[in-house]
């Protein structure tokens, strides 16, 4: 199962974590975990081109850990990319369940 936890501070995101795989299909042909990677990844890569926002990110592939932290609050842009992010990932996430899925978040 696919693990993804969002913190938000004040309505505004501040840390983005991801562990784990679907296996919903064997390596290689698992679409849920192809699917929740290209949102993940392309939303990150996009707050990097698109924002000037400063941000701490660590990943391990085999884990398929993702440690995504701002170093300070985020742009409304950002914001706004990783409300799309979790818009994917619900629809993700009602189409193949939470035996695949589980997206947790939570204000602090």
């Amino acid at each position: 199962m696919i693990q993804i936890t969002l913190l938000k501070e004040n309505g505004k995101y501040k840390e983005l974590h991801t562990k784990g795989h679907a296996l919903f299909g064997d390596y290689g042909t698992d679409i849920v975990c192809a699917s929740v990677s290209i949102l993940v990844i392309n939303t990150l890569n996009s707050i990097e081109k698109f924002t000037n926002d400063k941000f701490e990110e660590k990943a391990e592939q085999e884990s398929g850990r993702i440690d995504f932290v701002f170093k300070s609050v985020p742009s409304e842009q950002s914001n706004l990319l990783l409300d799309s992010l979790v818009f994917g990932l619900k629809a993700i996430s009602s189409q193949y369940g939470d035996k695949y899925l589980k997206i947790n978040i939570q204000e602090v």
